[in-house]
């Protein structure tokens, strides 16, 4: 089964290389001599304190990351991928301590027409660890994890005041990990939205979710949702959605509501970003979907020119869909701050955590992810935009 996730993932990125190869080559020659591209190479190196509790708990760990990607640029078009191999190792050496995570990244972007845009991005991952993939909850059981995910969004304006798009998202995960389910998820959806004036504008979406369980009962939901966007100053964002999911698992079909609710706010030195969101999500080792429940806080603050800080907050709690009582709960948080050296090298001290709380004895995958992370390094950032 992870030769065919594997293959199905390969097949996504030789897709993606073609399209955006195309493209470059077909462009026509006026345009084409206006690409711009160029190398963009990354390097990050900590020294931690981590409490890992899947792996032995507390101690001195390193972890050093090199990345190199390449970027297309021209007027109308931006095409970009990246490649980083993560190398994770601990002062006292043990079975089954530190290993290898590999990631890559991929995004473009495509102005077709002055009213129609194209935007797709990739992502595969490939952790030891399941606390290192990058949409947390993945997984919850120890063991190596495979994860891909790729975004198509093709968004029209119809009239000055109206548009219109269709987006997929293709989700697909391998777990190597025992009593877990390889799963894929299927997600088209289409959307109409109308700006009412500068300030107020609304969108009707309808989305299906098709949670597809290698070797166990596949689930659905039929997704209705109306949002509204208010521009509450000229600093401040305002967003609400909610509607109806209609979830189909085992021949039975039951409704539930779902939405997010955000807000943004930006002063000269200051972002802030609240969000509320009840969803159900797919491929996480559990057969058909689950719901889950979260509200997560984003600071960014510009204390002096060189001088910036980055605090996270979340918290969350996860049940079976479509109604099942919380099996876990827990929360999340970071704290990055960071000083630019110059010459885009930058000096990181950092804290992470995850903490869950609330497993249930005897819940599915009932593992213990909890992890604490003190961090210093420096990270080089070469952006192939800029060359």
């Amino acid at each position: 089964m992870g030769g065919i996730l594997a293959a199905r993932l390969e097949d996504g990125v030789r897709l993606s290389g073609l399209l955006c190869l195309l493209i470059v080559v077909l462009a026509p020659g006026e345009a084409a001599a206006r690409w711009k591209n160029g190398p963009t190479l990354q390097l990050r190196v900590e020294g931690r304190f981590d409490s890992n509790l899947l792996e032995g708990g507390s101690d001195g760990s390193s972890l050093v990351q090199p990345g190199l990607g390449w970027k297309f640029a021209s007027p109308t078009t931006t095409i970009d991928a990246l490649y980083l191999f993560e190398l994770v190792s601990y002062a006292h050496a043990g079975p089954g301590r530190g290993g290898v995570n590999q990631r890559a990244l991929g995004g473009q972007h495509f102005e077709l027409s002055r009213r129609t845009s194209l935007d797709l991005q990739q992502t595969f991952e490939r952790a030891y660890d399941p606390t290192a993939l990058s949409r947390a909850g993945v997984v919850r059981a120890p063991g190596t994890s495979t994860y891909g995910r790729a975004d198509f969004d093709l968004a029209h304006r119809l009239a000055p005041t109206w548009s219109g798009g269709l987006r997929l998202s293709e989700e697909v995960a391998q777990l190597d990990a025992p009593s877990t389910i390889d799963g894929a998820v299927h997600a088209p959806a289409a959307w109409l939205s109308h700006a009412w004036s500068r300030r107020d504008s609304s969108r009707l979406q309808y989305r299906l979710q098709y949670f597809q369980s290698f070797g166990a009962s596949d689930a659905s939901s039929n997704e209705i949702s109306a949002s509204y966007r208010r521009t509450l100053t000229k600093s401040t964002i305002f967003e609400v959605e909610a509607g109806p999911a209609f979830y189909t698992a085992g021949g039975r079909t039951r409704a539930l509501p779902w939405g997010r609710l955000s807000i943004d706010r930006v002063w000269p030195r200051f972002n802030l970003g609240l969000t509320l969101e009840r969803s159900l999500f797919g491929s996480t080792g559990f057969e058909g979907a689950l719901w889950g429940e979260g509200a997560t806080g984003v600071l960014n603050w510009r204390i002096a020119e060189p001088l910036r800080a980055t605090l996270a907050l979340g918290v969350y709690r996860n049940g079976t869909a479509p109604d099942a009582p919380a099996f876990v709960q827990g929360f999340g948080g970071a704290a990055v701050l960071e000083y630019a050296l110059g010459g885009d090298l930058v000096a990181q001290a950092a804290w992470r955590r995850v903490a869950q709380s609330g497993l249930l004895a005897g819940a599915p995958l009932a593992v213990d992810l909890s992890r604490n992370v003190f961090a210093v390094g420096v990270a080089w950032h070469l952006d192939g935009g800029r060359l």
